[in-house]
Parts: C-alpha cells; sequence; structure tokens
C-alpha cells in the first residue's frame, strides 16, 4: 500500500527516500573491491571548533568517525584526511572568499587547518591540502589512490 505522497506506512523519510530509488531502478550497489579506503573530508579545527566562525557542533559526528577508523585501522584500510589550507597572501583562495570571508582564518600553519585531534591521524594517513569542496579537484588524491590500489571509498 502506497500513500498519496508516495511513502508506503510507517517509513522515514531516509527510508521512503532509498523506496523511492529503488522503485526507479536507482539503488543498484557493486559492493567492496579488493582495497578500500576511507576518506575523512576537512574535520579541522576550523569547522570542528566552536570557537571557529566557519564551525558547528560536529561532536557526534567527529565520534562516529572515531568508530570508523578504528575499524578501518583494525583492518589495514587505508586512511586519507584533507583539510582546506590556503597561503598567507590568500590568493589561492580565489572567489570563494567573497562568498566566505571567514574562510581567510584556513592559513597554512594555523591551528585551524590542523585536524581534529580526536581522529588521531597517523603518519602513515596523508593529509591532503585542498583549495576547494572537493578533496578531488586540484589535489594528488586521486592520483594516490590509483597508485595504491584504491577501488572503493568509504
Amino acid at each position: 500500500m502506497v500513500a498519496e505522497n508516495g511513502r508506503r506506512p510507517g517509513l522515514s523519510s531516509g527510508d521512503a527516500v532509498l523506496d523511492q530509488y529503488r522503485s526507479k531502478g536507482l539503488a543498484g550497489r557493486v559492493g567492496f573491491g579488493r582495497r578500500p579506503a576511507v576518506v575523512v573530508v576537512d574535520f579541522i579545527v576550523g569547522f570542528t571548533n566552536v570557537d571557529s566562525p566557519l564551525a558547528s557542533n560536529l561532536d557526534s559526528e567527529v565520534e562516529a568517525t572515531c568508530e570508523l577508523l578504528e575499524v578501518a585501522r583494525e583492518n589495514d584500510v587505508a586512511v586519507f584526511f584533507t583539510t582546506t589550507v590556503y597561503g598567507e597572501s590568500l590568493v589561492d583562495a580565489g572567489l570563494v572568499l567573497r562568498k566566505v570571508p571567514s574562510l581567510k582564518i584556513l592559513t597554512r600553519g594555523s591551528e585551524w587547518v590542523r585536524v581534529d585531534a580526536r581522529l588521531a591521524p597517523r603518519g602513515s594517513e596523508p593529509i591532503i591540502e585542498k583549495r576547494y569542496a572537493s578533496a578531488f579537484f586540484g589535489t594528488h588524491l586521486a592520483s594516490t589512490m590509483t597508485a595504491a590500489g584504491i577501488d572503493t571509498l568509504v
């Protein structure tokens, strides 16, 4: 039975979206490959410390990420982190500073660009510097993963 709103009774909105995707043939899965990796995008002090103008309270998200990292590390899964970093002159920030002037605190060497210490990045886990929203645009992340044989991202 489907209600007027297209949902089956008793489904949460997330379940309803998944149900809708499945009904349209859009929710296929390919599963994990042979060499997965975890990419933690921008869980840096500038975004996780509420003293920053860019931050919000992400304590539960950081905690969940710590749990994911624990499992990944126990299973020898590659882990990568990203941080958004601009040079001191901010020339490399481009036009984004017009939209989000607070980003100017994310300069190389500042506390704000460090990965949140609760995630405890290890020396073997690369921290990829980026300038834009994507972890792949303008970075060496894709080529590093290709060289390592990574075929699945979490």
